[in-house]
């Protein structure tokens, strides 16, 4: 080998049988290697991107560079289902249903699937349903995601005077997203024609001293079909720079909606509803992951016990206070975002002592964010220890406690 040194490394040389390093490097960097060659310094890496023939991404950021190498192809929802965190919207795939499935009203503000309210307001006569409704096997919307359910909202008396109608979800915090851009995205269809649904934020700065004024910024219409199709939008949400937020416990918001048209009939379907940071709609996702994460947040907000059993079915131990009155605690499972201030209950349940006394009267004594206490009216030895249950096996006995705006 000839002697040809550099650097203290000896290597071949024109005059060896194999190949010299000057050569190898030549030819790397040859125009027959495309990546490698012709990266021009004055425009590839002067932009920050180099053509993905040239052995780059196109792309300037790790985002983007993603993208177009395929790791968040649309398609792909086995593989990030699953990711947690990026979605504001709690129970966006409407799995989560404590108050119940189905119910007709005319009362033009109320919760439905959980975190989910339909508001309507300034009109009178009104009637509308809200609906859980089952995809049938294979037919969800959405290639390789199976949701369970979506939600139907149906106006089946327009009612008049109404100045707005929405679907919507306060988000915790007016501070969420503040002065930043965030992407809306939806499936919906409707049963027929069309029907113009405009996406809108409401910063909403909460109560106690003098929080400022409700801020509110409306996306453009959006014409919903007859078929199952993701719509999305990009909207700026407002800084609160010199805002106030008001001294109450989390009471201020940012509320998402979508605004309906007012005093008119429709049926819409909603599935997959969800609120991310930035200007690109990623494949949908849980806000907590799978079900069960689901679920816990979706009770930070409301809390149902209901008669599941097919038998009796205990749910709480107190005492009997006074000869006419029973007292027993039931521990939250989340920690709720403020003090519940009412009680939702149906059916019968009963005081048990030495034997059952059914509650004439159960009511809301007290609560903190942990837990509350409920007063049952019911005959007893005062001092006796208590348990309190559903009667019968009627699924439709409840008791809840709501934390909601």
């Amino acid at each position: 080998m000839a002697a040809n040194t550099s650097k203290g490394i000896t290597y071949p040389t024109s005059g060896d049988s194999i190949a010299p390093l000057e050569t190898v490097f030549a030819t790397m960097a040859s125009t027959t290697n495309t990546a490698l060659s012709n990266i021009n310094a004055s425009t590839d890496l002067a932009s920050g991107t180099v053509p993905i023939n040239r052995g780059g991404t196109n792309a300037s950021t790790a985002s983007a560079a993603l993208t177009n190498l395929g790791a968040l192809a649309s398609t792909d929802y086995i593989n990030n289902s699953k990711f947690s965190g990026k979605n504001a919207i709690i129970n966006g795939a409407f799995d989560i249903w404590q108050r119940a499935v189905t119910s007709t009203s005319t009362t033009v503000s109320g919760y439905w699937a959980d975190r989910w309210r339909y508001l309507a307001t300034n009109g009178t006569s009104k009637v509308f349903s809200q609906s859980q409704q089952v995809f049938t096997v294979g037919s969800a919307p959405v290639a390789g995601y199976e949701g369970t359910y979506f939600l139907r909202v149906a106006v089946t008396t327009a009612g008049s005077g109404y100045a707005s109608e929405t679907i919507e979800q306060p988000i915790e915090d007016v501070r969420t997203f503040a002065g930043n851009t965030v992407t809306v995205s939806f499936w919906a269809k409707v049963a027929s024609g069309t029907l113009s649904v405009t996406p809108r934020f409401t910063q909403n700065f909460g109560t106690g001293g003098t929080p400022s004024s409700a801020v509110v910024t409306s996306g453009t219409a959006i014409s919903v079909g007859t078929t199952w199709q993701r719509y999305t939008q990009t909207i700026s949400i407002p800084s609160i720079s010199g805002k106030t937020i008001g001294t109450s416990l989390n009471t201020s918001s940012l509320i998402f909606a979508l605004s309906l048209p007012t005093n008119t009939l429709y049926t819409i379907d909603l599935w997959g509803v969800q609120v991310e940071l930035g200007s690109t709609a990623t494949v949908f996702s849980r806000a907590g992951g799978n079900f069960e994460g689901e679920l816990a947040l979706a009770q930070r907000y409301y809390y149902l016990m209901n008669n599941t059993a097919t038998a009796t079915s205990y749910f709480a131990t107190g005492m009997q206070f006074s000869s006419t009155t029973a007292y027993a605690y039931i521990k939250f499972p989340q920690q709720m975002r403020a003090v519940p201030s009412a009680l939702d209950t149906a059916g019968t349940i009963n005081v048990v002592s030495t034997s059952g006394v059914n509650s004439t009267a159960t009511t809301f004594a007290s609560a903190n964010l942990d837990g509350a206490y409920i007063q049952c009216s019911a005959a007893g030895t005062a001092g006796q220890g208590v348990m309190i249950r559903f009667t019968g096996t009627a699924a439709t006995a409840y008791v809840g406690f709501s934390a909601e705006y």
